[in-house]
């Protein structure tokens, strides 16, 4: 199965919604999530830097966390709470892409396939990066991402 890992924003809605509705705010999350939808990810999940690993439809309260201020053992703590996860409830021949900075993925120790398209890529990148592959000329109207 090929897995999709999106990292959460720090924008978000200010009242509880489904997961792939709290981070809707942000150009970053919306066109990962039109991308993963259009390339038929089996499962594509949100890493949170509060909840963990999230289904897109689940619904959750706004937080204000970020991993870029946890400390090293706090990272390091919600990357074996991930790496855990994984374990339990992915295949050791799942294909994982993780479309997140380096402070999401450098913390998990995952022995799948794992796929980094936003290896080294600061945010504008990653944005062109995902422009340049949807099929929707239309790719920054909100009103067009289905989430």
């Amino acid at each position: 199965m090929k897995i999709a890992l999106i990292s959460c924003s720090s924008k978000k809605k200010t009242f509880k919604c489904k997961a792939k509705e709290m981070y809707s705010e942000s150009i970053l999350f919306r066109l990962t999530l039109q991308y993963c939808k259009q390339e038929n990810f089996d499962k594509i999940f949100i890493l949170s830097a509060k909840y963990g690993i999230i289904e897109l439809d689940n619904d959750i309260e706004p937080y204000n966390i970020t991993l870029n201020k946890m400390s090293k053992p706090e990272r390091d703590e919600w990357g074996a709470k991930i790496t855990k996860w994984i374990n339990i409830n992915l295949d050791i021949y799942d294909e994982i892409y993780i479309f997140a900075g380096k402070n999401y993925y450098k913390h998990l120790h995952i022995y799948n396939k794992i796929n980094l398209p936003f290896r080294n890529l600061p945010i504008g990148k990653r944005l062109q990066w995902l422009k340049e592959r949807i099929k929707n000329e239309n790719v920054e109207r909100k009103s067009e991402v289905n989430v």
